[in-house]
């Protein structure tokens, strides 16, 4: 059995485990409000996949997650190209960003519902959580690059969109786009805790907080369910991207 093999033997171990505790715990407990037999959870979750609503709402979050990941992405690569480029910027902008890693997702949820409204909430939350880690990621994968390479250039040209494109984006490619998975799977769990919060219609976070309204937890567990695969799949398919990406430069 190769490495590569034994890998996926313990990650299906590892599923299969939490798999037993969940059976075993509903047998414990046995009460489908606390926790659900397995076989209802799994009804639900074939009964969600037979409306095409289901779809509609997996779309829609999708599709949130994955604006607030590019405009972030595009604002972080900004601003850390600015703090690269003149040091005083980096050190006026360091508390800025050690804030926002800082402050409590729920308390400013509540408040910036008050300040922009249900349907952006979800949007800027994600935004103030997820910035930080790409800004630091991409300052850091710059930062990073040979000095030798790059005092080489600066004799050829100061920074520019052709040395940012052929130079500076290849090098720190892998490293960013390690930032970018963790921050889209973290943005993800934000930004459906703030839809759950905010009640954000047409969205997981509220298909969840609708079937805990209810005490049906059922619901609860075949959305969150889902939403694991969701994230599984986005996951494996920036992961295939990396290795690609690092296959190519090594």
């Amino acid at each position: 059995m190769n490495k590569i093999d034994k890998k996926y033997l313990y990650y299906s171990l590892g599923i299969l485990f939490i798999i037993f505790v969940w059976f075993i715990g509903s047998i414990i407990v046995d009460s489908e409000i606390v926790l659900p037999k397995i076989s209802l959870v799994f009804k639900t979750i074939g009964e969600l996949f037979a409306r095409g609503e289901t779809y509609l709402i997996i779309l829609r979050t999708f599709l949130d997650i994955l604006i607030v990941t590019i405009l972030t992405l595009i604002l972080a690569l900004v601003f850390s190209l600015l703090a690269l480029r003149f040091e005083r910027f980096k050190h006026f902008f360091s508390p800025i960003v050690t804030l926002l890693k800082s402050i409590p997702v729920v308390a400013v949820i509540i408040l910036f519902l008050l300040m922009v409204g249900q349907r952006f909430t979800p949007y800027v939350i994600t935004f103030l959580v997820i910035f930080p880690i790409l800004y630091e990621g991409i300052y850091s994968s710059i930062n990073a690059i040979d000095k030798d390479l790059l005092d080489d250039v600066k004799t050829v040209s100061n920074l520019n969109y052709l040395v940012i494109k052929d130079i500076y984006f290849p090098l720190s490619k892998p490293r960013i786009l390690v930032s970018l998975l963790q921050s889209f799977g973290l943005g993800l769990k934000v930004i459906v805790t703030a839809q759950m919060i905010a009640q954000t219609k047409g969205t997981i976070g509220y298909q969840i907080a609708i079937q805990n309204t209810y005490l049906e937890t059922k619901g609860v567990f075949a959305w969150t369910i889902i939403l694991i695969i969701f994230v599984f799949v986005i996951d494996f398919i920036l992961h295939l991207i990396i290795k690609k990406t690092k296959d190519k430069i090594y």
